[in-house]
């Protein structure tokens, strides 16, 4: 027998074991309705417009915001730590992958040794030399029944699990950045209005101070207006430190401090809210949560418990592992590669399981019962899923209308506040009324801010909640359609795999 002989008996065995005893995958059924509860009926059209098909750049319109996602998506050391597990998993399933390859090893050795007279069976002492030079096959497990190929396919789908939470935190982080942005807008703004409060406030302060000294006010009106500015003081400079924290919140989410950059335009007015977001339309099927980074993740979670089955039921059946060497060994080096110095070895070894105290079925019934806990995990996913897009619904429908009555409360506070003060001029109102007037004005006036960002944030939340911000541009919809109904993921969005890309371990860095 030669090497050649030995090597075509293991890939011909090799090439036998193609099968697998994985069961075979069926996609669970969404445990949701098909739409969302209190979605709007847009048309199909507009819907098939939005969520995961519509890249962050262009649901986020204003400027200098798509600046400070590309500083976060950049930076932010979450995502690069997601980033690294990818890289990680996917040297973790290059490992798996080369089990099924067989290990080929060149040795060659020289010893020297003595013999002793009386150990030596011609009676005299023996010194000689021994040169070997051979090539071997090491413990070649042949893949009969699909245990190695199972556990490559859970390291695979491991793998594409890891890059759907890479895509979760990456869609995290721009619906965060955004929230953040707009935080801090609002805090701004809110300062803006403090700060006019307490202007106000201050001169009418000062000028119950003049009108106290000529005796033209009470004591009473004097302390009212001072309890007054020392109120709005406190405020303004409670929301310039809440001003201050969400810009350190900011710069942590971007990885790095927090550019002005002049070239671009200012930030819009929360009022603005068309100016900074694209239009969000509803009407969108629920079944196409399953485009969702997260669902995705928790369904590559569900086939690598699956193939983990596969794996748990070939460890039943016999194993053949293969040892095989061939080469050369003499006593002289001149005559080591001669045809008389030729040497071989063949040890196939049969496994074959009898007794194991019940530890392989005990295997496979915690394989069957984690594929179990997947599925629960992966119908969860989807429900949570589901409630994040009703609940941002719920807010949308009444948003509007909270917007307008606020509003138009301001400006019935804003008229009072004027008429107050024109009766305080004339006499015909006390400093207390004033003081109340101003104070329900410029309340009214954060009211009107904050609900303006509450809309904002909802269709950031909204958008995130269907599926999108992980992808910076548009992909193809009939594609996306097609991974919903269980076929495969579209090529544009599919990890490759990570055997044909370019090695980056230490040796080939170096």
């Amino acid at each position: 027998m030669n090497l050649k002989l030995i090597f075509l008996a293991a890939g011909t065995l090799a090439a036998g074991a193609a099968c697998t005893m994985q069961p075979d995958y069926t996609r669970p059924e969404p445990p949701t309705p098909k739409e969302f509860r209190g979605a709007p009926a847009d048309s199909q059209e507009l819907a098939e417009k939005h969520s995961a098909f519509l890249g962050w750049r262009n649901f986020y319109k204003d400027e200098r915001l798509k600046r400070y996602l590309e500083i976060g998506l950049a930076n932010n050391r979450d995502l690069r730590v997601a980033v690294l597990n990818i890289e990680k998993f996917a040297a973790q399933y290059r490992i798996t992958r080369s089990q099924l390859m067989p290990t080929i090893n060149i040795d060659g050795s020289y010893s020297r040794s003595r013999t002793a007279r009386e150990l030596s069976s011609t009676g005299r002492e023996y010194t000689g030399n021994v040169f070997d030079a051979e090539i071997g096959l090491v413990s070649y497990e042949i893949d009969i029944w699909g245990r190695i190929r199972s556990l490559k396919d859970e390291a695979w789908e491991q793998y594409l699990q890891i890059a759907e939470t890479e895509r979760t935190v990456r869609s995290t982080l721009v619906s965060s950045i955004a929230l953040q942005y707009f935080a801090c807008e609002l805090s701004r703004e809110q300062l803006e209005i403090s700060e006019q409060s307490l202007e106000l406030s201050k001169q009418y302060r000062d000028l119950v101070k003049s009108q106290f000294d000529i005796g033209a006010a009470s004591e009473l009106d004097y302390h009212q207006a001072e309890a007054q500015y020392q109120s709005s003081l406190n405020a303004t400079e409670e929301l310039r430190a809440t001003n201050e924290q969400n810009i350190n919140a900011f710069a942590l989410l971007l990885g790095a401090e927090v550019p002005d950059d002049s070239e671009l335009p200012p930030p819009h007015k929360l009022s603005d809210e068309s100016a900074v977001l694209a239009t969000v339309p509803a009407g969108l099927p629920s079944e196409l949560l399953a485009m969702r980074p997260d669902i995705l993740s928790a369904e590559h979670a569900l086939l690598a418990a699956n193939a983990d089955i596969g794996a748990a039921r070939a460890a039943f059946f016999p194993s053949i592992t293969l040892n095989a060497s061939a080469g050369f060994a003499s006593t002289d080096l001149s005559d080591l590669f001669k045809g008389s110095s030729r040497t071989w070895g063949f040890s196939p070894t049969v496994n074959i399981p009898i007794f194991n105290g019940g530890r392989l079925a005990a295997e496979l019934d915690v394989a069957k019962l984690q594929r179990e806990i997947e599925i629960a995990n992966y119908e969860k996913a989807i429900q949570t899923a589901f409630r994040e897009v009703s609940d941002e619904f719920a807010v949308l429908n009444t948003i509007d209308k909270r917007v307008a009555a606020q509003e138009q409360a301001l400006a019935s506070q804003k008229r009072r506040y004027e008429i107050v003060n024109m009766s305080y001029e004339a006499g015909n109102a006390t400093s207390l009324q004033v003081i109340l007037a101003q104070q329900d004005y410029f309340s009214a006036q954060q009211s009107v801010l904050a609900v303006h960002y509450a809309k904002i944030a909802s269709k950031i939340s909204l958008y995130k909640a269907l599926g999108g911000g992980w992808s910076q541009d548009d992909f193809d919809i009939e594609a996306a359609k097609a991974a919903a109904r269980g076929e495969p993921i579209p090529p544009q969005t599919q990890p490759q795999d990570p055997v044909t890309e370019p090695a980056t371990d230490a040796t080939t860095e170096a």
